[in-house]
């Protein structure tokens, strides 16, 4: 195939350079002057955002500050004239979190009707944070698309739900699911998420039987991020988001959401002044623009059928029904079975290379998992294995260059044996093979591996005897490939953070196969791109090593907790907050707290330092209200108060024999709340919106069994003195999620 010049390989490296730079950024900012009416404008819903939470602090279930954000948005529905309902409602998830929640429910008088698209968002917060991006920015941009379409006309009506209680367990979804006489008219949900407070919307995850939604919004998505990897892996995931419960009910969607700056999701940093506006004007706009394509369309009846899909330099979308996956798999590897044939007869191929072939793409997978793994282990010791780190873009350098290390070595090996073809033939084998194996297993993920698979089947074309033409088809084939596993490889650090790098290395690996053999065929240029790689790979892992994980713009999550009840009271802090924020080492002395005091949580593990006996607080209040046996079953009636009135409780029943369970009449599966803990498994209850006058648990269990165990209250804050624990914490770390608590025990049994 002749040797390639330096020409050639500067032009394989733009290509690569421009397959990993040209992502598409939102457009610019609407402001609220130059916003055309019909356009969505993120300086208007910026001004939501603060105006709605202004004045208040983390506004969880049930909390003051969550009715204050709740009126403040049905007034900002009301002013654009629409009509506005409350539903309060008592719900309990499949978990056993239970709480009264109050959806909001928005429309225009006299659109109504069945087949409704519903654009969902939540308004409360954890405890910890204010919640301006997670999820106030999603109800800014339901009430900045209200006001763009509020005089527009639509084949299906179009309705605003902003949910509660979905942080504690998606509960106004599935209040809105079980109780709403409105469920019954929708048809499709758009939801609106969010996990970090700046960078693209992404299109993560729709309902089943996709395809007509993806072929649907394809041409009208403004700067489109999305893929069928992230349909795909989210399934797999623990994740949920107010769309499952919508999904399990058999109804459709899509979901959006961004991830940029992952670190401060959740925490006090989750405040307007970090949220982008850019990030803003793209969510809006995706929105908007998926509102008005699905409010058009006839979805009474939408057609069966996924799609695999994945956009292009966020520019435009390429997508094709998921059972063309398999022809297209099989015509790549009759398409290489055809070209082994005419290089074999021209002897450009032999039978000793295409053994090496089939070794190449193997080897270099493995090579440059072990180098990733090994960097990731290293840093996951280094930082104490947080996901987001401060300096993110050494890390991220490694493990893209630790793979070009192990792939260009590999093929230095290989290529002088078997020849640059022989790789090139390998490689298109193997990913044949794999694209059937993602259509048989996981169909969303087939295009990582089929694009790059016809990639190279270019690169197995006879060019002839021109050099340029051998030049543009390994250039050509290297843009295939880079556009579509670059930018997967890029995103995956906002999204998954350090844990998943290792992943980078074998998409960089895979992308790498396509071009690195035609590389390696020079000596001279093989080895040079070794060792300027290997050079890279060493300095940024140095210096991913050598800068601190932390800072004030990425902390690590950090509560203390001040815990009392029966015993003496005390601080408690995570085991590893000394290396955390290393002031707290000189705040108090600590010990590790063995056995934990919360043994129905199975890997808690705490640090602990007396606290004084003044901060002692009543634990919850339980007693037995009724008992009754019938056959060989006691019934019991427990009624659960909190003195301090606190809003979140939880109960702990130290038995996994429990018959059946119902709170305030609500009944729950007792098998689906049964965790191992430290000492055994354990029933447990969460209640996120006590009553003054507490609620009533009703428990059904074998007559010879006691009922025993914890319950606990909590609020938010600390009692004073833990002000010293919260300055010495310091600017690198940060509550986070149920945030600094004051929790108080109570021992039972009945």
């Amino acid at each position: 195939m002749g040797k390639l010049n330096a020409g050639s390989l500067l032009v394989i490296a733009f290509a690569t350079f421009i397959a990993v730079l040209l992502t598409g950024v939102p457009r610019p900012a609407q402001t609220e002057e130059a916003t055309p009416a019909r356009e969505f404008s993120a300086g208007q819903a910026f001004q939501h955002v603060v105006g709605l939470l202004e004045g208040t602090g983390p506004h969880p279930s049930g909390s003051a500050d969550g009715s204050v954000v709740r009126e403040r948005i049905a007034g900002a529905f009301l002013a654009l004239g629409y009509e506005t309902e409350f539903e309060q409602a008592f719900v309990c998830n499949q978990h056993g979190v239970c709480a009264n929640v109050v959806n909001i429910v928005a429309y225009r008088r006299g659109r109504t009707g069945g087949n409704g698209i519903f654009l969902t968002s939540h308004y409360d917060s954890v405890p910890a944070s204010l919640g301006a991006a997670d999820d106030i920015s999603g109800v800014a941009v339901s009430l900045e698309i209200a006001r763009a379409i509020s005089h527009e006309s639509f084949r299906n009506p179009v309705y605003f739900l902003i949910t509660d209680g979905e942080e504690g367990g998606l509960l106004g979804a599935e209040a809105f699911a079980e109780k709403s006489r409105w469920f019954q008219k929708a048809s499709v949900f758009v939801n609106l998420e969010a996990r970090g407070t700046s960078g693209p919307s992404f299109l993560f995850e729709t309902s089943d039987d996709n395809a007509w939604l993806i072929s649907s919004l394809a041409g009208v998505l403004s700067h489109p991020s999305t893929s069928s990897l992230f349909y795909t892996v989210y399934k797999w995931l623990p994740n949920d988001t107010d769309l499952s419960v919508f999904k399990r009910r058999g109804r459709n969607g899509v979901n959006f959401g961004f991830m940029g700056s992952a670190a401060l999701y959740h925490t006090p940093l989750d405040e307007p002044v970090n949220l982008s506006i850019e990030t803003l004007q793209h969510h809006g706009d995706c929105a908007l623009a998926t509102v008005r394509t699905l409010a058009s369309l006839d979805v009474a009846n939408p057609p069966a059928g996924n799609a695999v899909w994945f956009s292009v330099l966020n520019s435009f979308i390429v997508w094709w029904p998921e059972p063309w996956t398999l022809p297209f798999a099989l015509t790549l590897l009759l398409g290489t079975a055809v070209a082994a044939a005419l290089l074999l007869k021209r002897k450009e191929l032999t039978s000793a290379g295409i053994w090496y072939g089939l070794l190449w793409l193997p080897a270099a997978l493995l090579s440059s998992f072990l180098l990733g793994a090994a960097g990731s282990k290293l840093m996951s010791l280094r930082f104490s294995s947080p996901s987001w780190i401060a300096y993110p873009m050494p890390a991220v350098i490694f493990f893209w260059a630790s793979a070009l290390v192990a792939t260009q070595a590999t093929a230095i090996l290989l290529v002088k044996r078997g020849g640059t073809i022989s790789l090139r033939f390998g490689t298109a084998v193997w990913l044949g093979a794999l694209s059937l194996a993602a259509d048989a297993f996981a169909p969303g993920l087939s295009f990582l591996v089929l694009i790059p698979g016809f990639a190279v089947f270019l690169t197995l074309l006879p060019p002839g005897d021109s050099p340029v033409a051998r030049v543009l088809l390994t250039g050509l084939a290297t843009v295939a490939a880079g556009l579509v596993l670059f930018p997967v490889a890029w995103f995956l650090y906002e999204a998954l953070g350090l844990p998943m790098m290792v992943a980078v290395s074998l998409l960089v690996a895979l992308a790498g196969s396509v071009f690195i053999p035609a590389v390696s065929e020079s000596r001279a240029w093989g080895r040079g791109v070794l060792a300027v790689s290997t050079l890279t790979a060493i300095l940024s892992l140095i210096t991913a090593l050598v800068l601190p994980a932390r800072n004030d713009r990425t902390p690590g999550q950090l509560n203390i907790i001040c815990l009392s009840g029966e015993n003496a009271p005390q601080w408690l802090v995570p085991s590893n907050a000394l290396e955390m924020a290393p002031g707290l080492a000189a705040s108090a002395q600590w010990r590790l707290l063995t056995p934990s005091p919360f043994p129905w949580a199975s890997r808690a593990k705490f640090l602990s330092s007396r606290a004084p006996a003044s901060r002692n607080v009543p634990g919850p209040r339980i007693e037995l209200t009724a008992e009754e046996t019938q056959g060989n079953s006691r019934r019991l009636s427990v009624r659960l108060q909190s003195p301090r009135k606190a809003l979140r409780v939880q109960i702990a029943f130290h038995t996994s024999k429990i018959e059946s369970i119902r709170v305030d009449g609500y009944p729950l599966d007792p098998k689906a709340l049964t965790r191992n803990g430290e000492t055994g498994p354990w029933t447990i209850l969460r209640h996120l919106t006590l009553p003054e006058e507490g609620t009533i648990v009703e428990v059904a269990l074998p007559k010879s069994e006691k009922l025993a165990g914890f319950a606990a209250d909590g609020t938010a804050g600390l009692p004073p003195g833990g002000e010293v624990l919260e300055k010495a914490r310091g600017p690198a770390a940060t509550p986070s999620d149920d945030g600094d608590r004051t929790i108080a025990l109570t021992r039972f049994e009945f």
